[in-house]
């Protein structure tokens, strides 16, 4: 086995029925640091090939949840930043792909 770089995901939640799904895989460096107010959020970060990686996300509910996706899939480095407050009651989707 190799040696491969260090993957952290930190996740701080505050409020009920969140779901999150953080996936790193290969080398490279990979962080992912989210913080979740409210209720309801969904989020999807995934980091792969052997790129070094950052992720940082904030979100809140303020009457309507997040539907998040991330992907970050380069060899190359990737870094991507949300700080929202979603007022939608229906919710509020994104979708982010960096290759």
């Amino acid at each position: 086995m190799g040696y491969y770089a260090g993957h952290t995901a930190l996740i701080d939640i505050s409020g009920d029925s969140n779901n999150v799904h953080a996936e790193q895989t290969n080398d490279g460096l990979k962080s992912v640091d989210i913080d979740l107010s409210g209720d309801g959020h969904s989020v999807i970060s995934t980091q792969t090939s052997d790129g070094s990686h950052t992720s940082t996300i904030d979100l809140s509910n303020g009457g309507g949840a997040y539907s998040l996706s991330v992907t970050q899939d380069s060899n190359t480095s990737q870094t991507y930043s949300l700080s929202g407050t979603c007022y939608t009651a229906n919710g509020c989707a994104v979708s982010v792909t960096q290759n």
